[in-house]
């Protein structure tokens, strides 16, 4: 049943920019499941990740078999890592409906406040203007706010008062700090706020939300020092593909100061080789800025673009993943890579930010 299915996967790997290496790993691990379901005749429903389990430790007793010692838990995690993607594709295709993959949490998936939620995000996009990572925010700290708070079945005139949003916001203080209690509470002002002019409630509550109280300058952001920055830029190797990556990035915002959303947001047609211009696009406002392109940063692009960028994918942003898929990675992925590089250095990590790479440059 399966066996059948191997090329048509294959050709998938190859329309998605996969190498000819990753192609070869995927073959012999999907090749490897699909005899094994093939030989014991499994039903398309009986393909779960019990199966899968089974299927490994079968595996592990034919390599004792045939090495005399036991398969080492990273060849092991290699081979089943190969079929992962094959029992993806088969779930995509209709012929695996058993095999339950993670499913990022849809905030607004809240039973009872589906349409409630969707009527804000509507009214932060069309009426406030936010760009989709800002109402990504709202929404996030709104699901859990309805989640945790309301009850079902929805009735919002009864179940909220005071006391259950201070109970809600004291229960988040607990475990945030006081910054990202702000924000918390800012999302809720709003949504309060909506409700009150939407008529789904008759007294505006926002005013119960209090902030905690900071003071402007009671923490100074952290700031690399000039002589680390210049030493994080001679520790990068690049050598490497991803190491002319990271050096491109972080020469881009230690020369002008951008930030980590900045960087990552740039395109192939942001860089203009013949003006000698670089176009940056702030990611929460839209605004362009027009830059000149300075020597060594050109340099240091012309580098990663030639020897570095994978050449496969069909992705137009500047700085793309070295692993298939190649596409576009997000902050937190920049933030570790940043991470790594300063620990060579003996930059504190803790300390360590795009955003303190940005306060540097000023």
């Amino acid at each position: 049943m399966l066996a059948s299915q191997v090329a048509p996967f294959l050709c998938w790997l190859r329309e998605r920019g996969y190498a000819r290496s990753s192609i070869d790993r995927y073959r012999a691990a999907a090749r490897g499941f699909a005899t094994y379901v093939d030989r014991r005749a499994l039903r398309r429903e009986q393909v779960t990740p019990q199966a899968l389990a089974a299927y490994a430790r079968d595996l592990a007793r034919g390599f004792r078999r045939s090495w005399g010692r036991p398969m080492s838990p990273n060849c092991r995690e290699q081979h089943i890592g190969g079929v992962r993607p094959f029992l993806r594709y088969l779930t995509a295709q209709g012929v695996v409906t058993h095999f339950p993959f993670p499913q990022r949490r849809d905030p607004c998936a809240v039973p009872g406040y589906e349409e409630l939620i969707a009527d804000y995000a509507r009214f932060l996009r069309e009426h406030r203007g936010l760009r989709p990572s800002s109402i990504d925010v709202h929404l996030l700290h709104v699901g859990g706010f309805c989640r945790n708070v309301l009850a079902l079945p929805p009735d919002l005139k009864r179940d909220l008062s005071p006391s259950r949003i201070y109970r809600h916001l004291s229960a988040r203080a607990r475990r945030l700090a006081p910054g990202s209690l702000r924000q918390v509470q800012m999302v809720l002002r709003s949504f309060l706020r909506f409700l009150h002019a939407t008529n789904v409630l008759s007294i505006d509550l926002s005013s119960c939300v209090v902030a905690p109280l900071t003071r402007r300058h009671a923490r100074l952001p952290p700031v690399v020092p000039w002589r680390d920055v210049c030493g994080l830029l001679r520790a990068i190797d690049r050598r490497t593909a991803l190491g002319k990556r990271d050096y491109a990035m972080t020469l881009l915002m230690a020369a002008y100061g951008m930030g980590g959303a900045e960087v990552l947001a740039l395109r192939l047609d942001d860089v203009n080789w013949v003006a000698g211009t670089l176009r940056v696009v702030r990611p929460k406002t839209g605004v362009e800025t027009i830059l000149p392109l300075l020597g060594p940063v050109g340099r240091a692009l012309a580098s990663y673009l030639r020897n570095g960028r994978p050449r496969g994918g069909t992705s137009r942003a500047l700085f793309v993943r070295c692993s298939v898929p190649h596409v576009s990675f997000g902050i937190d992925a920049l933030r570790v890579r940043m991470q790594r590089h300063a620990a060579t250095v003996g930059v504190p990590i803790r300390f360590f930010s795009p955003h303190a790479l940005r306060r540097s440059h000023a």
